[in-house]
């Protein structure tokens, strides 16, 4: 994301007394310092005050940046707004904390919202070789498997859901004064006919409708059944651990629901009628083990591309998200809502479980620090991590330095389209659908509109 002027801050107001005014279409975000009757040198404290803050948090990011020495790594946070173990709580802008998840850890890193707590861990196999190192923390796990990642989540819920539960990407930092691009919304209409199971997509809110009060965020959300397993320990059940096989579990561990095997066994109607009993009859008391790979296979995270097919190829994600992170988002949406709201996932009707921040170091993200307080997972995990990375580095297969180095790192390169898209890069010519492809962007080139590229002027 561009620092600019014209970028909409879209956060929620967190206000408990506040929130129960909250109804469709009526409420404002909360998009800068509240005013409350401080004097001009008390505001430029707090300036002062935002600032340090700021820089601090920079510092944090280009730390964890630092460690990754330059291979193909993803920069992963979750997002809360609670008191950190070390007692520092947010600036008094009331940003919202992100918390580190270092990579390939063998526990999880501790995690808490308001209403879920536990440990997330995130696992991937080596971007730069196709054969998995015996040193890597989970060798065995990915080497008899073909998926890139796997993310774990462990956890009890804090609150029992009373309305339905979602999950997918939410891009809650996005610059929304823009239109969406024509071919974008082909691509929309393609995927979902491919699809055979519910998903709510909309691009969201644009131009003069997003600075709207209660303006709605872009969606790619689904039900529950988006989990590829999920297991829920009673209490008095041995909880599994984090970076155990997870896979054909026997009752030991609780109920355990396998999507894919689910899905051939019984099809897909009968799978999602278990996960729905499931979620009926939460309580505060059981653990629930979340996994998540099945998208491993078209999404390379570490390299942020979509991986096709031979006929497309990859495309880069930052066609799509550009300079801006994903969210991946659990959240309940209020019973009713989507009657009284005109079917519209909104902000102020919505209470998030889970919201994991990430990005890959291919790409930057300059403008977060200002936005979020970023911060340390557990200095042992922390050390772990930078410790395998380190030893990869210095193996051979990424150079022990800050910077990184050309061939490791591959830099995408600005494609050009129109009459000479088919034949770019020296020449070699392209298939029909990868040359269109390169016309397919999310959003437009400008990342911040103006009063030629996007909707609205500059102030």
């Amino acid at each position: 994301m561009r620092a600019c002027s014209a970028c909409v801050d879209r956060r929620e107001n967190e206000d408990d007394e506040d929130h129960k005014k909250r109804s469709c279409g009526l409420w404002p975000f909360n998009n800068g310092v509240a005013s409350n009757g401080n004097s001009n040198g008390d505001q430029h404290g707090i300036l002062e005050k935002e600032h340090l803050d700021e820089q601090a948090s920079a510092e944090v990011v280009q730390r964890h940046t630092n460690v990754l020495r330059g291979q193909p790594n993803l920069l992963t946070y979750q997002v809360s707004d609670f008191t950190s173990a070390s007692g520092s709580t947010p600036s008094s802008t009331r940003k919202k904390r992100a918390v580190h998840l270092p990579p390939n850890t063998l526990d999880g890193v501790p995690i808490e919202t308001e209403y879920f707590v536990g440990k997330a861990l995130l696992m991937y196999r080596p971007a730069n070789t196709k054969e998995i190192p015996s040193d890597h923390p989970h060798w065995e796990h990915f080497n008899k498997r073909s998926r890139k990642w796997e993310f774990r989540i462990q956890g009890r819920f804090k609150r029992i859901p009373t309305g339905d539960l979602y999950i997918g990407i939410v891009p809650r930092d996005f610059n929304y004064n823009q239109p969406v691009a024509s071919g974008s919304r082909f691509v929309k209409n393609v995927g979902m006919a491919l699809l055979d199971y519910e998903l709510y997509m909309t691009w969201g809110d644009r131009c003069e409708k997003a600075l709207l009060p209660d303006a709605e965020l872009s969606h790619l959300v689904t039900n529950m059944t988006a989990w590829d397993q999920i297991i829920v320990t009673p209490p008095g059940k041995a909880v599994p651990k984090m970076n155990q096989e997870l896979q054909d579990l026997d009752a030991m561990y609780g109920r355990s629901l396998e999507r894919k095997g689910a899905v051939q066994a019984k099809g897909f109607a009968e799978y999602n009628k278990s996960v729905e009993e499931l979620f009926r009859n939460i309580n505060l008391k059981d653990t629930f083990t979340f996994c998540s790979w099945g998208a491993s296979q078209w999404i390379d995270l570490l390299r942020w591309k979509f991986v096709l097919n031979d006929l497309v190829g990859q495309i880069s994600m930052g066609r799509f998200f550009e300079d801006m992170p994903v969210h991946v988002c659990m959240y309940e949406l209020e019973a009713g809502a989507l009657e009284q709201c005109q079917n519209r996932h909104l902000e102020s009707r919505k209470k998030y479980y889970m919201d994991f921040m990430f990005w890959s170091n291919a790409v930057e993200c300059p403008s977060l620090p200002s936005r979020y307080a970023f911060v340390d997972a557990p200095k042992d995990l922390e050390d772990f991590s930078a410790a395998y990375i380190q030893a990869s580095a210095s193996g051979g297969r990424c150079p022990p330095s800050k910077e990184p180095r050309e061939d490791v790192v591959q830099r995408e390169v600005p494609r050009p389209v129109g009459a000479n898209a088919s034949t770019a890069h020296g020449g070699q010519k392209k298939s029909f659908l990868a040359a269109v492809s390169d016309r397919l962007r999310w959003i437009p080139s400008s990342a911040c509109a103006t009063s030629k590229s996007g909707c609205l002027s500059k102030p």
